[in-house]
């Protein structure tokens, strides 16, 4: 008696979440082809509502098979907020085929590069800037000429736990891991599982079984 109910709820969200998955798949693939900034390739996935803050004046490059959650509906771990991409005035991103973003954000000034098969967990945040200036006479008036930057690197199959922060400079190995809540200010090389704020070596990714 209690499976029928049970089975009938999972039917009906997973009904929902292909409904979404498939209305902002098509909305926001055809914004971004129309887009000057973004070169689009194929099979884009979203499976909800995002925030896009796209200069034409920047570069956006989304490879294939690329999945957004945005939201609460597919992923419950950062799902309180929308995935946010932003690249400014002069900025490039790109973004590896078949890599998964999961209500997170992204705020390009210079250059941001994710490789391939990247996972990014929920409420993660990646900045290649400081945004604001350190001293406090630049700040006032919002001087960006006084703003530091610096390109971040994600390599591929790394996988970025939820509620960690890169920020300017980092440069992440092929199929590093980086814990939960990290705040990572250097480089993660190859490999390596690194964790703590800031973030630290703790070891080694597993090799698997045959390999």
């Amino acid at each position: 008696m209690l499976k029928l109910p049970a089975i009938f709820w999972l039917g009906r969200k997973y009904g929902r979440w292909a409904a979404a998955r498939m209305f902002w798949s098509a909305y926001y693939g055809a914004c971004l082809r129309l887009h000057p900034a973004c070169r689009l390739g194929r099979s884009l996935q979203v499976s909800g509502r995002m925030h896009w803050d796209l200069d034409p004046r920047g570069t956006l490059e989304i490879g294939d098979s690329v999945r957004i959650n945005s939201g609460p509906l597919v992923n419950a771990v950062g799902g309180h907020r929308r995935t946010i991409i932003a690249v400014h005035r002069g900025a490039a991103l790109r973004i590896g085929a078949h890599t998964g973003l999961s209500g997170c954000t992204i705020v390009c000034q210079e250059r941001i590069e994710i490789g391939a098969e990247v996972f990014i967990g929920g409420d993660v945040l990646i900045l290649d800037s400081d945004l604001h200036a350190l001293q406090a006479a630049a700040r006032r008036p919002h001087d960006i000429s006084a703003v530091k930057r610096a390109p971040v690197r994600i390599g591929n199959r790394a996988f970025i736990g939820a509620g960690s922060m890169l920020l300017k400079g980092v440069i992440i190995g092929d199929e590093a891991v980086v814990g939960a809540g990290s705040v990572v200010t250097g480089e993660v090389p190859a490999g390596e599982i690194w964790a703590g704020n800031p973030a630290r070596f703790v070891g080694r990714v597993p090799m698997q079984k045959g390999t």
